[in-house]
């Protein structure tokens, strides 16, 4: 491979442009650069070259530079795939457990992909990837000690998303209930994921969109008020804490408060 040809490779491949330099650059990039008779690929930071590593041949600086960037663009793309999570984790912390010197995600054992599939299946559902990436990330618990997020996983029925269902639905109004469903055929097009401590229920309202799409419902379990949220359970719990999402169903302490706690459900024998 010649660096033409690295160059189409990397564009055909729709890797960013910044990802990578032809040559010197100050930015913080992987750089290839032929200088004094031979090849350079090198990491550029803060106007120094680091982790350089020198060829004779072209053909070999550009084998090594390729699989190098396309490494990071792995990366990139995962944190991309995953970034809603990836924005929610440094405002709620899992807290030290009294017991262990290492923090909780360090002992977390998320569920399989081929698990997330087949009990996906079973049930006829596909969930928001950030779903999955918050059960993974967290298990099942409380945000705050307050609000509770239904996992899938859960042998409490009362915590578990698929059998919580007829509670929830009995929980909120039916004017509530007949308002959300009037442009639906069923009540299947609300699917429950949680509920405050004050009996106040989270839903999803399926559309025709994908599941990425679908908005969040929070329905007052004690009059017939609901609020539509057209964003994931992740963006609104990030919402909530920066402040930039309100919502009258949840503490005020909690808009804008910069930090929560989640609290692990310790009576369950899954995550």
């Amino acid at each position: 491979m010649n660096l033409s040809e690295l160059k189409a490779k990397l564009e055909g491949n729709n890797v960013p442009k910044d990802m990578y330099h032809f040559g010197w650059t100050t930015n913080e990039t992987i750089c290839i650069e032929y200088r004094n008779g031979g090849w350079e690929v090198y990491s550029s930071e803060r106007g120094s070259k680091i982790l350089i590593k020198r060829f004779k041949r072209e053909d070999y600086a550009c084998e090594y530079f390729y699989k190098a960037v396309m490494n990071d663009y792995r990366q990139y793309q995962e944190y991309i795939l995953h970034y809603k999570i990836n924005n929610l984790r440094p405002l709620l912390e899992r807290p030290y457990r009294d017991d262990d010197l290492f923090y909780r995600d360090d002992m977390a054992s998320s569920h399989s992909k081929e698990e997330w599939e087949r009990i996906q299946a079973e049930h006829n559902i596909k969930f928001p990837l950030d779903y999955i990436d918050y059960i993974n990330a967290y298990g099942l618990g409380a945000v705050g000690g307050f609000l509770w997020i239904y996992s899938p996983w859960s042998n409490n029925d009362r915590l578990n998303l698929f059998a919580a269902r007829p509670k929830a639905l009995e929980g909120c109004s039916p004017f509530c209930i007949e308002c959300l469903v009037s442009t639906n055929s069923s009540t299947d097009c609300l699917v429950p994921l949680g509920r405050t401590d004050n009996d106040d229920y989270i839903f999803w309202l399926k559309t025709d969109n994908e599941q990425e799409q679908w908005h969040l419902i929070l329905c007052d379990g004690h009059s017939t008020k609901y609020f539509e949220y057209a964003m994931s359970i992740t963006e609104f719990l990030a919402g909530i804490i920066r402040g930039t999402v309100q919502c009258d169903l949840l503490p005020d302490e909690w808009i804008g408060a910069g930090h929560l706690d989640f609290i692990p459900y310790k009576n369950d024998s899954t995550r």
